[in-house]
């Protein structure tokens, strides 16, 4: 019986979509680590049906790739299964190898983002909330203590006095700096015009922006109150 030997030993296994349409089952993708290079090891079953919808054979295909760093693994896995495969990948494999861990990292702190979203009617474009001054200073520090609250260490907050309206929606309010499971990132804090205030990893933004004052989150200067 013939083999397909691998160097390295296992880092992650799961399921994965195909980005394109496929008549296929999900693929079985192995993600393994030798001291010199990384394998992507793919099991890809075809079920092509009959116009009745019943299959009529299986038929597979098993694949081994190499690569020399993990950001070559992860461009082949998002052109391949999308961002949210490579994101899978990262899951099934974060606590098994240090350097996946380190790129996991980054994308498990974008999901956190993504539940903390503080939701103030009053914030709404044209509320009554944006009119008292010194407003986002205030949203800032909420937000800060939203995210210490929800496990993040927040290790300092600037806020803008006045909203950045240089953009066409959704103003810069400040930054948030944060660090969990090992990764420091500013956090930019915006509004919608719906009243959402929500924090995003940087990306392209500017963090160091003209105007941005320190915001103490237990001692935030008294202001009238929002509403909130």
């Amino acid at each position: 019986m013939g083999s397909l030997p691998i160097e390295g030993w296992g880092v992650a296994a799961t399921d994965l979509e195909r980005s394109f349409p496929s008549w296929g089952e999900p693929d079985r993708v192995f993600l393994v680590r030798s001291e010199r290079h990384w394998t992507l090891v793919t099991l890809s079953l075809a079920l092509p049906l009959e116009d009745g919808g019943a299959r009529l054979v299986g038929r597979s295909a098993l694949s081994a790739e190499t690569f020399a760093s993990l950001d070559d693994v992860g461009q082949a896995v998002r052109d391949r299964y999308s961002r949210s495969g490579w994101v899978r990948l990262l899951d099934a494999g974060y606590d098994a190898d240090p350097d996946v861990y380190c790129t996991w990292a980054p994308t498990r702190v974008e999901r956190d983002f993504d539940q903390a979203s503080l939701h103030r009617r009053t914030l709404a474009a044209g509320g009554p909330a944006r009119r008292v001054p010194g407003w986002p200073i205030e949203a800032v520090a909420e937000m800060g203590d939203h995210l210490a609250a929800s496990g993040f260490e927040v290790l300092g907050c600037r806020g803008l006095e006045e909203a950045d309206d240089t953009d066409d929606a959704n103003p810069v309010l400040g930054v948030v700096d944060v660090r969990r499971y090992g990764f420091e990132t500013p956090a930019v804090v915006r509004v919608d015009d719906a009243g959402e205030v929500y924090v995003r990893l940087p990306y392209d933004d500017a963090v160091e922006r003209p105007g941005l004052v320190p915001v103490e989150l237990a001692a935030v200067p008294e202001a009238p109150s929002l509403g909130w």
